[in-house]
């Protein structure tokens, strides 16, 4: 119970709590696992102490307004001492320091460092160093400082490492953007910036590049420059790995890794998407720049959160911005009672959880129930993370600040040095530091070596990356040409592609039937039908054959009100982001609605997925009895989306 830290994951500690009054005593016996063999005695004698003086802290502000979850949390909590046994550690050692003002940040990293360097001046292997945190943010901002201030020192984490963090990466995207929009110039001139800098290693004034915009590409690669038409027409990943080799960036170092990953990255959104250089663009922009990757490095010091922690023990636990916050504005479902009418009328009603506005109403006992389990989460969460230290437990916070984790800390450090007779905690005015038991001290030599190949510690390969030009060139079969040849072939397909785009050009713009000459004109004169086999008299045929269709025909007549192409805008339920979707044709007579997509390829369940997607966002827009239809033209196959 007290680790179920995955409420989010539909986890109920309370299904345990009372497990007891489910069974009878034939049916269950309980036993708790009271017997602690992974931490050394001080690690164990502070935990006893404080969740025993933390839960009554929690338990007296609960109990003040609901005591049946002052009770509940007694409970989980009830046997949270742990016992040792003779062949106990009798070492340990608990640091804990809460800051004061307003330099917080800095002190909290400067005190991690130094709690590293210590660490391993002590004889402490990085790989047995964990860095526990809240959440993935903090994450990425404690690698950031840690590699600039200890390059030397690996770090491990699947969380830390983001793409957009690399300068190759960096370079690869810009030479996209560059090519993709001619007019951006911020890009040229970053790229002509870093490959003076970092890959030619040549000196350049500050505003060198700036002073004339037109002069940029005398500092960008030549073949980039004068090659960059035949680059447009590569395909996207054989283009990245042109311009790997064009701007030499293997003369970057440290960057293998983010490369390797990239690619990977790319490779999948080539097999998944009809990929060019602007979509892959436009998918780098919204997430993929926030994939990361995994340390190189096996014995770093770990980075991870709390969540995946659990389960796992280190030789020493640092928990630097020990600060989140208790409770965050989030939305609720309360079921209301027969008693609460006419609110009750409603089946479940979605609240904007917060105790200024839940309090004193009839959503008070909803507020009760979820305040009483985001406590036991973050105590939990805290249990979870200060039982993971094998011998050392460093733990970093904010001071006397309502609302976070760390002012329960230091609501409890009194009272837990009191109870440890060793212990000793000062207090200053800029903060305060309690210390329990002596850093352990490790000899490096006590490492056993063994000749079995099988237990022998994993070594790092170097691994290079090579770009080499691509010089293949198609040769068709003899099959093949006598099957078709490939000049008509061309013509047909730039028909059948000039087809489609002109049909689906139509539809965007007609009501009925009856629109389809001025249609047909007004591509006439933008110079859109010029082609002699696309004549207005075969596309009116066409058209007047398929519109007459008594599957179609309803579709175009002027019972609908019509939307032709309108965004639909929505957010991102994940990230929060405004996205759009355009659905070709939408119906409705305030009735019924009809949205139909027009296809000019070969059947795919993704366009089923697309027009499913079209179909949920208008029922959330509150049309009625909303139906979806995708119509591959060429076939004249119409198939309905369930």
């Amino acid at each position: 119970m007290k680790q179920s830290i995955y409420r989010w994951r539909s986890g109920d500690w309370r299904l345990l709590n009372d497990i007891e009054s489910q069974f009878s005593e034939e049916q269950l016996k309980a036993d708790s696992l009271k017997e602690n063999r992974r931490s050394a005695l001080r690690v164990i004698q502070f935990n006893n102490a404080f969740f025993n003086v933390a839960k009554s802290v929690e338990e007296a502000a609960i109990a003040e307004e609901n005591e049946a979850g002052a009770r509940q949390l007694a409970k989980a909590y009830s046997d949270v001492e742990q016992l040792t046994n003779a062949c106990q550690n009798h070492g340990g050692f608990v640091h804990v320091e809460l800051f004061a003002g307003d330099d917080y940040t800095e002190k909290t990293l400067e005190k991690t460092r130094k709690a590293i360097e210590n660490l391993l001046q002590n004889g402490s292997q990085p790989k047995g160093i964990a860095i526990l945190v809240r959440s993935n943010k903090t994450i990425q901002a404690i690698a950031d400082y840690l590699s600039k201030e200890m390059p030397e020192v690996p770090l491990v984490s699947d969380e830390a490492f983001r793409l957009d963090a690399s300068m190759a990466v960096n370079v690869l995207i810009e030479a996209l953007r560059a090519l993709s929009q001619p007019e951006n110039q911020v890009a040229r001139a970053y790229l002509a910036k870093v490959y003076q800098l970092n890959v030619l290693a040549k000196p350049i004034g500050e505003d060198e590049i700036f002073r004339d915009i037109e002069q940029i590409d005398q500092f960008l690669p030549q073949p980039y420059v004068h090659e960059s038409e035949t680059l447009r027409s590569m395909p996207v990943y054989d283009l990245c790995q042109q311009l790997y080799r064009i701007f030499k960036l293997d003369a970057i170092g440290g960057q293998t890794a983010y490369l390797c990953a990239f690619y990977d990255i790319l490779n999948k959104f080539v097999a998944d998407n009809l990929a060019s250089v602007e979509t892959f663009l436009e998918a780098w922009d919204e997430d993929l720049h926030e994939k990361t990757i995994q340390g190189t490095d096996i014995d770093g010091i770990r980075l991870l959160t709390i969540h995946k922690s659990k389960g796992l023990e280190y030789e020493t636990v640092l928990m630097p911005f020990c600060d989140w916050r208790l409770e965050l504005s989030n939305l609720i479902w309360c079921k209301l009672s027969d008693d609460d009418t006419p609110f009750n009328e409603l089946p479940i009603v979605p609240i904007d959880y917060s105790a200024s506005q839940m309090r004193g109403t009839i959503f008070d006992a909803h507020y009760q129930d979820e305040h009483l389990q985001n406590t036991v989460d973050n105590l939990n969460l805290l249990y979870v993370a200060f039982t993971r230290a094998r011998q050392n437990l460093f733990v970093w916070g904010k001071k006397d600040t309502k609302g976070l984790r760390s002012h329960v800390i230091g609501q409890a450090l009194q009272e837990v040095a009191e109870m440890l007779n060793d212990s000793e905690l000062r207090d200053y005015e800029t903060g305060t530091i309690f210390t329990y038991g002596e850093l352990t001290q490790i000899e490096k030599n006590d490492v056993k070596k063994s000749e079995n190949a099988f237990r022998k510690p994993t070594e790092n390969l170097p691994i290079g990356i090579q770009a080499f030009e691509n010089k293949a060139n198609f040769k068709q079969s003899n099959d093949s040409r006598t099957f078709l040849d490939s000049e008509h072939a061309d013509e047909q397909q730039n028909t059948y592609i000039h087809l489609g785009n002109v049909l689906h050009a139509i539809f965007s713009t007609i009501r009925t039937a009856d629109d389809i000459p001025q249609a047909l004109r007004q591509l006439q004169s933008e110079g859109i039908l010029y082609d002699e086999q696309l004549t207005p008299e075969k596309l009116t045929q066409m058209l007047t054959k398929r519109l007459n269709d008594p599957r179609v025909a309803h579709w175009f007549s002027h019972r609908w009100q019509l939307f032709n192409e309108c965004t639909i805008l929505y957010t991102d339920p994940i990230n929060g982001s405004v996205k759009d979707k355009r659905p070709d044709r939408v119906m409705t007579d305030g009735k019924e609605t009809i949205v139909v997509d027009f296809k000019f390829a070969k059947p795919d369940e993704d366009h089923h997925q697309q027009v499913r997607k079209y179909v949920e966002l208008l029922r959330e827009m509150g049309l009625p009895n909303v139906r979806g239809h995708l119509w591959y033209v060429y076939s004249n196959k119409i198939e309905d989306v369930h």
